[in-house]
């Protein structure tokens, strides 16, 4: 419950941030699409059940990105772990054909930014006061 005088904030990513992109190709390799469809909210989900209720609320999007490089680097823990991230999944024993399979998906979405290979990932952050 909040306070009186309180604000609940959410922050989410916004429809285009690529994540949402490599989760979906992600679940269509795997073949797991109902995982894909009842477990993800981005903003614009959350922003029309808001809507619905009727609360009153300030919303933001913020540009944010993310540094992919170290997926592209050899025996990478940090590269691994950002995998995983990017595609909410375990990888950890996946066949190395898939693994490169998925390193494939994000090095096309990414771009690169002095030497740094990078993801956009905006997202949009939800003021909603106590009502």
């Amino acid at each position: 419950m909040l306070k009186d005088g309180g604000v609940l904030v959410i922050t989410l990513e916004t429809e285009e941030a690529v994540i949402f992109k490599l989760i979906a190709q992600y679940v269509e390799i795997v073949g797991n699409q109902e995982y894909w469809q009842s477990s993800y909210v981005e903003a614009n989900k959350l922003r029309k059940t808001i809507d619905d209720i009727g609360l009153s609320y300030k919303f933001e999007t913020y540009p944010e990105y993310l540094d992919v490089s170290a997926c592209f680097e050899q025996d990478s823990e940090e590269g691994r772990v950002l995998m995983d991230f990017l595609f909410q999944a375990n990888l950890r024993n996946a066949s190395s054909e898939l693994n490169q399979q998925l390193l494939s998906l994000v090095d096309e979405v990414a771009f690169e930014q002095n030497g740094r290979k990078m993801l956009y990932l905006p997202t949009g952050t939800f003021l909603i006061p106590k009502q």
